[in-house]
């Protein structure tokens, strides 16, 4: 994905780049996971990653920082918006407004050479000024991470697919996590080129192959059992 995006750049270094995350960090789950481990390789690489997220304390970004396992630094920055998982309804829909609104000024005035967005309401919201008034992003590379395409079958089902297509179009590249993902892209209208395939990464250092039998004595495992994980 580095190289990808340093080709799509003309470069051999991709700069600064801004990824924006609408969630709390403090949730333990395996999406966060991954996107702090993504900014994390990615500042090894050589890129200059922030972490644009609705709010965080200093206090919390260590305890992240632990739980993750994260080793290299990068910066994370807060818009001092609401969690969008608070448990008050109005803070959680003032967020939804505000945090769009915060994201799109920061990209202005702090022009990165890369915006990568993973939320679809941002990305809506982008790819309409993006449109119309293009010199403002005219320095940045624009990349869309999706996980999930609208499907459901309802009388404006078609016209919501071209919205979110029409984002696509628009953003310079779109990484999806497979290639059947990839060929549903390109069966709706969508240009190869556009399309990045980035599979689900493993942090090697971390999990690497050990003797099986070895292993199964350490975890008090039966040795001939066939063992099935989910």
């Amino acid at each position: 994905l580095f190289v990808t995006l340093c080709m799509s750049h003309k470069t051999t270094q991709i700069g600064k780049l801004f990824y924006f995350l609408n969630t709390d960090l403090m949730l333990r789950k395996a999406s966060i996971h991954m996107v702090l481990k993504f900014c994390e390789a990615l500042q090894t690489e050589g890129a200059d990653v922030s972490l644009v997220v609705p709010s965080v304390s200093r206090k919390s970004l260590d305890y992240v920082a632990e739980m993750y396992g994260i080793k290299k630094p990068f910066k994370v920055v807060s818009l001092h918006a609401f969690n969008p998982f608070s448990k008050n309804a109005s803070e959680r829909v003032i967020n939804g407004m505000l945090y769009p609104m915060l994201s799109l000024l920061y990209m202005v005035l702090k022009k990165p050479d890369v915006i990568y967005i993973r939320d679809p309401r941002l990305l809506r919201v982008v790819c309409k000024i993006r449109n119309k008034i293009y010199w403002l992003f005219r320095k940045s590379q624009v990349v869309a991470e999706v996980h999930e395409l609208y499907s459901d079958i309802t009388e404006k089902r078609e016209e919501k697919m071209e919205k979110e297509m029409f984002n696509f179009r628009t953003v310079d590249n779109v990484v999806v996590m497979t290639s059947q993902f990839k060929n549903i892209l390109m069966s709706r209208g969508l240009e190869q080129k556009k399309i990045i395939v980035a599979h689900d990464g493993v942090d090697l250092k971390m999990f690497h192959p050990l003797d099986k039998e070895k292993a199964r004595k350490k975890l008090a495992l039966p040795g001939r059992e066939r063992i099935i994980v989910y």
